[in-house]
């Protein structure tokens, strides 16, 4: 798999922070969360393996995958097997992952993928969704999942976060972009609805800038014709770029007020926006192997439960009238994060690499690293010069 060329300050900056990673530990075999609640209720399931191919080569400045020795084709199966067992006889949506890409051999060898799609055949499972990265869609492999499980519905939730290939370079370090049309029109040949994950909060752009990049990006999935896009407001995870700016005061997570900006602007396409992490989901097994996130999105304290409440049922009914109820909301803190800086975006990411390269890299190495870093910095994308400060 040849991927685009990667940003090579944040690809450099992203390796010596997930140095301190901790590995999983060898008693770790699964994880299983349920939400009972709501339109979008569903298991999830998720099974040891090496980690995210991606995560290790240096991408996603906001994610913490979980890393661990590489287990055998038995103990995975066997995981996958134990977690089914702990599951209710009638599943609505089931999802299962390894810890990254369930489609990608590196992590999930075919013998072992096809043995847990046999598994999921053999429950009695509404929807079966697989979350995975653009660039490990092949034809073989959802013609792979179609056989296995035929007469079930069947849904691919593939990783974006924003559709700007200058977001993925310079803010993210991603490089699906360029694979996401070609697995789309794929899954959809095969049958399989697609969803597509949208992160708001990217570092380095302001509220405003995240809010229209969020804004962009579900109105051209939406228009590609995707089944519906997944809005997630950013987290501070542990050995992240995003939580080592953070700590220096550099980054903020996304207010809530944020994430219902975002919905609000969306004017009719609230229907296929799937809200996801707007609260805290933590089994036990997580907090016990400390994998809590250092900060999460929020409001103040004396707004806060009415806004979760009314976020929540936006998610369980998906009537665009309690945007409006949100709207009617008096609160000072919404205006707290809708400041629009005075420096432009392309001048703020050189300041933001400068910190980054002489206080996280080794002595030297930046100024190597600056010309290849920056190029093409100046191309801002239009949706991005065009946001009026709030």
């Amino acid at each position: 798999m040849r991927l685009p060329p990667q940003n090579p300050l944040l690809t450099r900056a992203n390796h010596i922070l997930r140095r301190q990673r901790p590995l999983l530990p060898e008693t770790f075999r699964h994880g299983l969360w349920t939400d009972p609640a709501g339109a979008h209720r569903y298991s999830y399931l998720y099974f040891r393996t090496r980690g995210c191919r991606f995560s290790q080569a240096g991408q996603c400045a906001m994610c913490d995958y979980w890393v661990a020795a590489v287990p055998t084709e038995e103990v995975m199966l066997a995981a996958v097997e134990e977690a089914l067992a702990g599951l209710p006889e009638r599943i609505e949506v089931l999802q299962v992952n390894g810890l990254g890409n369930l489609f990608d051999p590196w992590e999930v060898p075919p013998r072992v993928r096809r043995a847990i799609l046999t598994q999921v055949a053999a429950r009695d499972v509404g929807t079966f969704v697989v979350e995975t990265r653009p660039e490990t869609i092949t034809r073989e492999t959802l013609d792979e999942l179609v056989a296995h499980l035929p007469g079930k519905c069947l849904g691919i939730e593939l990783g974006l976060e924003s559709v700007s290939p200058w977001v993925q370079r310079f803010c993210l370090n991603k490089t699906s972009a360029q694979a996401l049309e070609p697995a789309i029109t794929l899954a959809h040949q095969a049958g399989i609805k697609t969803y597509v994950n949208v992160l708001l909060g990217a570092p380095f752009l302001s509220p405003a800038e995240a809010e229209a990049d969020a804004v962009h990006t579900i109105r051209r999935m939406l228009d590609l014709g995707v089944d519906a896009c997944v809005l997630f407001p950013a987290h501070i995870k542990r050995h992240t770029l995003l939580a080592w700016l953070w700590r220096r005061g550099e980054y903020a997570c996304p207010s809530l007020w944020s994430l219902a900006r975002v919905l609000t602007q969306l004017e009719g396409d609230q229907a296929r926006t799937i809200i996801s992490w707007y609260r805290p989901q933590y089994t036990a097994l997580e907090i016990a192997l400390g994998r809590r996130s250092e900060a999460v999105p929020d409001t103040c304290p004396r707004c806060r439960d009415r806004v979760l409440k009314l976020l929540d049922a936006y998610r369980d009914d998906e009537d665009p009238t309690i945007l409006g109820k949100l709207d009617g909301i008096a609160c000072a803190c919404r205006a707290d994060h809708s400041d629009q800086p005075d420096i432009a975006l392309a001048e703020r990411v050189r300041r933001a690499y400068e910190r980054i390269g002489g206080e996280l890299l080794p002595p030297g190495l930046w100024p190597k690293l600056r010309r290849g870093a920056l190029a093409g910095v100046e191309a801002t994308p239009e949706h991005l010069r065009t946001v009026e400060g709030r």
